[in-house]
């Protein structure tokens, strides 16, 4: 089965599964299906059962949603053009970080895997997203950065390297970037209090939530900011 040969809504499911997962979730419950995709209970029920019935996903009776093989690998092919499209609206269409999110959502499902492709080896083949999310190559391979959420980030006058906040919350990434904090770019911490990103290199601390995650920097604490 190809993942074009599922209605819309069934990508959309296989995705956001994939997105808890992805996130820490050992599966995806209805509720957080329903809440997610802005569907009543009963709705996503429906939809988890055709899937079930595909060979998609497991549901255990009271338990939580998880993708059998075929199922992560159709996902991962939904994941895969979704974070492509973000980049390259980004990069080639001069779309705001805030703004991908929404317009990959209705593209995803009218492109082609060629086009896919085209514009994979068109950006130099990325390998995260606009939120630094890792894009699965052709092959539905990932690779993931070594992450810890800012809430458990780094200690006072360390360094590290923002890599990205959950898909689907933009708004999240846009005052997380607008207060010095953005995939990849390098910061040092100048204050560590409890669940507070403190300035890294902007005038005033804030808070981010939902928690964005970093990557410690290689070579021990870097010189305090002053």
């Amino acid at each position: 089965m190809h993942v074009s040969d599922l209605p819309d809504r069934s990508q959309d499911y296989l995705k956001k599964i994939y997105d808890l997962q992805e996130w820490g979730s050992a599966g995806a419950s209805l509720t957080d299906l329903a809440r997610e995709l802005g569907q009543r209970p009963s709705t996503a029920s429906e939809a988890v059962k055709r899937l079930v019935s595909l060979g998609l996903v497991v549901h255990a009776p009271y338990g939580d949603i998880t993708l059998s093989d075929d199922g992560r690998r159709l996902a991962l092919m939904m994941v895969r053009r979704h974070r492509l499209l973000e980049t390259y609206l980004l990069r080639e269409l001069g779309y705001a970080v805030d703004e991908v999110h929404d317009e990959a959502e209705v593209l995803e499902h009218a492109v082609s895997d060629l086009f896919i492709e085209r514009i994979d080896a068109a950006m130099g083949r990325p390998a995260r997203d606009p939120h630094g999310d890792p894009i699965p190559d052709a092959d539905g391979v990932v690779t993931a950065p070594s992450v810890v959420p800012l809430t458990d980030g780094p200690r006072r006058g360390t360094g590290s390297s923002s890599t990205g906040c959950p898909t689907g919350t933009p708004r999240s990434c846009a005052t997380s970037s607008s207060r010095g904090s953005s995939p990849g770019r390098s910061s040092r911490c100048s204050s560590g209090r409890t669940r507070t990103w403190p300035s890294c290199g902007s005038s005033g601390p804030g808070r981010v939530t939902p928690p964005v995650t970093v990557g410690r920097s290689p070579g021990g604490p870097t010189p305090p900011v002053r």
